[in-house]
């Protein structure tokens, strides 16, 4: 959880970004939905989805909704504050306006002319916090008669209250023996 200082600070980043790009190509931009909830090693991510709106009875499309958002994780802001706000609301902004403008995703010529001219990021500044520290998870190792199994927190938890695997290729019983932390 990161404080809701953190939060207004990168949403007003977000919207300075956007109002940047409305300026500088003369166009308004949809406002994206800001969320919190990226449990990946990656810093950011932009997704655009589009909904269709059926006739229940004919099928047909009666409407169609386009959504934007920008999800952002929330123990790299906590742990990395200041290279985060330098870089990641911009990279995902640019996303969004390289999409409008051009129609397309990725990390290309026309995002990284997004990135340079709107934004004045260079092509080292505007990639992505992906090797940032993230923390541990914890990993439980289970032994059959054929080989090492690692199951997360919740299977585990499971087998404690009763629950039981079985190995799919030698369909033996799973036993516990120990535990691992990986990244």
């Amino acid at each position: 959880m990161i404080p809701d200082y953190l939060k207004r600070r990168v949403r007003a980043e977000v919207f300075k970004c956007l109002r940047i790009a409305e300026e500088h190509y003369g166009k308004e931009f949809p406002t994206p939905k800001i969320l919190f909830t990226l449990r990946s090693r990656t810093a950011g991510t932009y997704k655009c989805k589009q909904i269709k709106y059926r006739n229940s009875f004919t099928r047909e499309v009666i409407r169609t909704e386009i959504s934007h958002a920008i999800n952002f994780n929330p123990y790299i802001i906590k742990h990395n504050f200041d290279e985060f706000i330098k870089m990641t609301p911009a990279h995902e902004v640019a996303h969004l306006v390289t999409l409008q403008l051009y129609g397309t995703l990725g990390h290309g010529p026309l995002w990284k002319a997004v990135m340079t001219e709107t934004f004045g990021k260079n092509e080292e500044e505007s990639k992505p916090l992906h090797s940032m520290e993230t923390p541990k998870k914890l990993y439980y190792i289970y032994d059959c008669s054929c080989k090492k199994h690692y199951m997360s927190n919740i299977r585990h938890n499971k087998i404690r209250k009763g629950f039981k695997y079985r190995c799919k290729h030698c369909k033996g019983s799973l036993t516990f023996t120990g535990q691992v932390e990986w990244r």
